[in-house]
């Protein structure tokens, strides 16, 4: 997979890069940041009506919403959190707010089954999302929820660069590897990737990669270790 030192191009994710790159150095490794995605906040423009009972959280994205929510006193960000996976629910107490229900699937999908088992029937659902978020309100909906789907991101493209040669490229997001294979690249890297969503993303264009791997946990320390077994297993 290359020669000493390792190396790794880090594409994301768009919060805490630092812990990220440092998880990569921990490993021994030479660490290229280089985001592929930037993400904007939007406005809620209107404060949900009548309050929900629940609030879900399918991105990291959405958690500024929430704190600015809090911060300005609203009472609808007091509902019980529903959140996809250890990431955004780790986003959520890292901020100060209490997690009620956590998908073990890590995905938008795991989300919505936990929630339709948990949820009182017609339960009101507050879906902050981002703007290419799907299918999660939809599931709900069939299973005769009430959804409010409001949009408090958006994600977009970083301004593009050239890509080093690296041994592995780490991707964040099922957007950054599309981003990356429409690019185009002179080196076949092995690919590593946060969660199981961004695995899938990989797998649908696996022609670009030596290899895709999913992370034990979307957590830094998680990087670190897959670091040191890829190199360990030469």
């Amino acid at each position: 997979m290359g020669t000493s030192p390792w190396s790794l191009l880090l594409t994301g994710p768009i919060q805490d890069p630092a812990d990220w790159v440092k998880a990569v150095q921990l490993a021994g490794w030479e660490c290229h940041s280089q985001p592929l995605l930037q993400r904007s906040p939007l406005a809620l423009e209107d404060p949900p009506e009548p309050l929900p009972d629940w609030i879900a959280i399918t991105s990291v994205g959405a958690v500024p919403a929430l704190i600015e929510a809090r911060e300005q006193g609203a009472e609808w960000c007091k509902a019980p959190l529903a959140a996809v996976g250890e990431r955004s629910a780790r986003a959520l107490t890292t901020s100060g707010f209490e997690v009620a229900l956590v998908s073990t699937g890590g995905n938008a999908t795991s989300l919505a089954k936990a929630l339709i088992e948990e949820a009182s029937a017609g339960a009101r659902v507050l879906w902050l999302r981002g703007e290419r978020a799907q299918d999660f309100g939809a599931q709900l909906r069939t299973a005769e929820f009430q959804v409010d789907e409001r949009t408090v991101y958006r994600t977009e493209p970083a301004p593009p660069s050239t890509a080093p040669i690296t041994d592995v490229v780490f991707f964040a997001a099922p957007e950054a590897v599309e981003l990356w294979c429409a690019g185009d690249h002179d080196f076949r890297p092995a690919a590593l990737a946060i969660g199981w969503t961004t695995l899938d993303a990989l797998q649908e264009h696996q022609e670009h990669f030596s290899l895709a791997l999913p992370l034990a946990s979307p957590a830094p320390a998680s990087l670190t270790l897959a670091l040191q077994a890829l190199a360990t297993n030469e």
